[in-house]
């Protein structure tokens, strides 16, 4: 349809003809050379969009769809080998309802967004469905005549008792800790301020102010509900003496206030050394360590001052914490992606070889480029695919993105905010200032309060929930997501949205795969449960 479609377009002009060319030498390249392929296949389907543009072939949504018909053209050169849940995968959508068909599965699987059901649904119903991309925002309605789709009409207008959601109501209940603004490594996305100073180069947060002020948070929390403290900075473990001080106080508050205290540190892995492990296991922290991949990976991307590789010594600390597991909450990496790094697989065999609890996969907040959006998720298909060959759900299950799916479609439990900026979460800098999120320090706008002082007016612009703020109310994934990150979508500080395509692309094609192996790992039933 579509090649006909611009075949007789009296657009159709010597700009096609180019992309024809182009997707004959690259189909060579990629059979000579597959393995090196995938960075150039997301330049090809970028250069593919241009074109599309320049000749007018896309008129309403300067993004649309001739880079995405031209990458489906591009992986059925590659479909025979294709994993069971490829990036092939075809997808299709009525009004809440998304169904999927990935290539090898033999009934296509459907997902209701309001009620987070699944469900294997028939040929004829699939055929009913409006086909979809995950790049398209719009809502789709198909035709229904038949009865295989008005059952499945009737599937889309019910609403499940079963269905539950988040809070939405104003109550903080976690806070992340800024206990230095200074780091000892230089990496090159940085995101606060661009060498964890966030402009502001504090050595260490005043524990005689930090103290108070995290009492007059903890006062507000009912007893038996949680309280969260992430330590975060710049590197945190700069000035451990703070994050045990600050510890150790909160555990004698809450014991006595009847609240469950817990407790996260993410580091660079460098400064783990037997007095910082024996902190965090007084504490029972949750521990993220940062590794970007593999050394030769991670050292392009995370070095020190001097300009050397970290990847050594924060690997080394890694397996130093992974031998106190036991009195630890949890041990696990997590890696940041951009377009100079964009090898999720070669991450993931890293970790999956190190008995890791578990790794997160993300892209920088800071980056945004769409042709290595698409090598992205090509490679993040690979690493899932991987995962799921060598353990199945369990394997899978240790990447957290996965995860964090899987729950909410275990508990059917929506998700309405991507974070609880501004409602369940603030951020407290190395000045005791308040703020939305872990990369508005500094910025104007975003500042929600002092010590114990909040700015109520301020606070009033972040009680929508995410997925309204951002404009996310016809996305099929808006509960599985919560309206995407703030931050990245420039909604913070009460600002418009300003979507960025790129970060919708990357979580909706995580999302349909991961569908996609829930279905295969829970056995959805024939038919809807209404």
């Amino acid at each position: 349809m579509l090649f006909n479609r611009i075949l007789h377009s009296p657009s159709f002009s010597r700009a096609f003809l180019e992309i024809l060319i182009f997707i004959i030498l690259e189909a060579v390249t990629f059979l000579s050379d597959p393995v090196n392929f995938t960075k150039r296949s997301a330049r090809m389907v970028h250069f593919a969009r241009r074109i599309a543009f320049r000749s007018n072939l896309m008129q309403e949504e300067p993004r649309f769809r001739a880079g995405d018909w031209f990458i489906s053209c591009f992986h059925s050169i590659r479909s025979q080998n294709a994993p069971v849940f490829g990036i092939n995968m075809e997808l299709r959508r009525h009004k809440d309802i998304l169904a999927i068909r990935a290539h090898g599965t033999e009934a296509p699987l459907a997902f209701h967004a309001r009620n987070l059901q699944v469900a294997e649904i028939s040929d004829e119903a699939w055929k009913a469905l409006v086909p979809t991309a995950v790049s398209d925002f719009s809502t789709k309605e198909g035709v229904l005549t038949s009865e295989a789709a008005q059952d499945l009409e009737a599937w889309n207008n019910a609403n499940s008792a079963e269905v539950t959601e988040d809070s939405n109501q104003f109550g903080v209940r976690s806070l992340t800790l800024n206990v230095t603004q200074i780091c000892n490594l230089h990496c090159t996305y940085c995101a606060a301020g661009g060498d964890g100073t966030y402009g502001d180069p504090v050595t260490r947060i005043s524990i005689e102010k930090t103290l108070p002020q995290l009492k007059f948070f903890m006062d507000q929390i009912p007893a038996g509900e949680r309280f969260h403290i992430a330590f975060l900075g710049g590197e945190p473990l700069l000035y451990p003496l703070a994050i045990q001080a600050i510890a150790e106080y909160v555990f004698a508050v809450t014991e006595v206030k009847g609240i469950v205290p817990s407790f996260k540190i993410t580091t660079n892995g460098t400064l783990i050394d037997e007095r910082a492990i024996n902190i965090l296991r007084a504490m029972n922290a949750h521990v993220t360590v940062s590794l970007d991949g593999p050394r030769e990976v991670n050292d392009r991307q995370r070095r020190t001052r001097s300009n050397e590789g970290s990847f050594e010594t924060a690997f080394q600390g890694l397996i130093d914490l992974l031998a106190h597991r036991s009195d630890l909450a949890s041990v696990g990496v997590h890696a940041v992606f951009n377009e100079n790094n964009l090898e999720v697989e070669k991450a993931w065999e890293l970790f999956s070889s190190i008995p890791v609890d578990y790794m997160e996969f993300t892209y920088s907040v800071n980056h945004h480029d769409a042709a290595s959006t698409l090598a992205f998720n090509l490679s993040m298909e690979k690493a899932l695919s991987r995962a799921w060959e060598k353990g199945g759900e369990s394997e899978l299950l240790r990447i957290l993105n996965v995860r964090e799916i899987f729950d909410r479609l275990d508990e059917q439990k929506r998700r309405l905010n991507h974070c609880g900026m501004g409602k369940s979460f603030m951020v407290v800098d190395s000045r005791n200032r308040l703020w939305t999120c872990p990369w508005t320090v500094g910025q104007k706008g975003n500042r929600l309060g002092e010590n114990s002082e909040l700015d109520y007016e301020q606070l009033e612009k972040y009680q929508k929930s995410q997925i309204e703020m951002n404009g996310c109310e016809s996305c099929w994934a808006r509960f599985l997501c919560g309206g995407g990150c703030s931050f990245v979508h420039g909604s913070t500080g009460g600002m418009t949205a300003q979507k960025k395509i790129d970060f919708c692309e990357r979580t909706r094609f995580l999302m349909a795969q991961v569908l996609a192996y829930y279905g295969r790992s829970r056995a959805a039933t024939a038919g809807a449960q209404q």
